[in-house]
C-alpha cells in the first residue's frame, strides 16, 4: 500500500516541475557531468591500497572459519580480537 502511494505521489509530481526546475536540474547534471570527466584515473598507490583493503576484508570475514581444509592457512589462536 505504502509502495503505490510512494509510486502514485512520484509520479504525480514529477510531471508537475516547472520550466526554471527542469532548467535548474539540467545544469546539475551537467555540473556532475563534467565532475566526473574531470576525475583522473586511479593511480597506482590507489589501487595497492584497494587490493589491500579487500584482502583485509576478506581476511577478517574469514577469520573464524574452523573448517579443517583452512586449519592450513589459519592457525588457530593466531589472531585474537
Amino acid at each position: 500500500m505504502i509502495y503505490c502511494c510512494y509510486c502514485f505521489f512520484d509520479r504525480f509530481f514529477r510531471w508537475k516541475k516547472s520550466a526554471k526546475e527542469k532548467e535548474r536540474e539540467e545544469h546539475i547534471h551537467s555540473i556532475i557531468r563534467k565532475q566526473y570527466r574531470d576525475l583522473n584515473s586511479l593511480s597506482w598507490q590507489e589501487t595497492i591500497v584497494i587490493i589491500l583493503f579487500v584482502i583485509l576484508i576478506s581476511l577478517w570475514i574469514v577469520r573464524d572459519f574452523s573448517d579443517e581444509d583452512l586449519l592450513i592457512i589459519f592457525e588457530k589462536e593466531f589472531v585474537e580480537n
